[in-house]
């Protein structure tokens, strides 16, 4: 899996838009089941709206999307809330738009537009992060293996410390970027170092 952008927490956008309230609310989620409890959360948390209309993209193993109307004319909001995500290049997320009817119908064209238009105005400004795919890996070196390992590599940059054991040999733990990882086990495996594979872990850098 390759790096992605996703926002960096649950993020609530509103708007009128002729006397209808529109309230976006989105959240980075790893999971369709996450991507389904969120919107389950949101829609308890407006259970008097007029529409309660969703949509989510994940893209992990598989990609997985799907969009919900939830009561507005075919083809008005939910594929509209989708397109404003893949607009703007966004993945592993879940967008829920609550409107509360105000009075004005707002025809097809109005829907089509308030929806998509809410989603992408309220997206843009939402704090991203770019999440990338990591792994745990565990050495266990020399001293001189491991001052040769740390003018290769460079802390914060290729890889984080996790827990760190001096004794006659040095016991490391850390976090590696799976674009690193061939590198990194090459390191060990010309020098004979033992190491292993544990949890998968992610790296989640803030976009400014």
């Amino acid at each position: 899996m390759n790096c992605y952008v996703s926002l960096r927490e649950r993020f609530e956008h509103s708007e009128k838009i002729n006397r209808s309230l529109f309230i976006v609310n989105a959240s980075h989620c790893d999971s369709e089941n996450k991507c389904k409890e969120f919107i389950q959360k949101i829609s308890d948390e407006y259970p008097d709206a007029s529409h309660n209309c969703w949509s989510y993209y994940v893209d992990n193993s598989e990609t997985r999307k799907n969009y919900s109307d939830a009561g507005e004319p075919s083809g008005t909001a939910g594929s509209h809330i989708l397109g404003s995500v893949e607009a703007l290049e966004l993945k592993n997320i879940a967008v829920v738009v609550t409107r509360y009817f105000g009075g004005i119908k707002l025809g097809i064209r109005g829907l089509i537009d308030a929806y998509g238009g809410v989603t992408t105005r309220g997206l843009e400004n939402a704090r991203k992060a770019l999440f990338c795919p990591g792994i745990i890996v565990v050495f266990v070196m020399d001293y001189s293996s491991w001052d040769t390992f740390n003018r290769i590599f460079k802390e914060n940059s290729d890889y984080n410390k996790r827990n760190i054991t001096y004794t006659d040999k040095v016991s490391v733990s850390i976090a590696v970027k799976v674009q690193m990882l061939k590198k990194i086990k090459n390191f060990a495996e010309k020098r004979d170092i033992p190491y292993k594979l544990e949890n998968n872990v992610t790296f989640i850098e803030p976009i400014v």
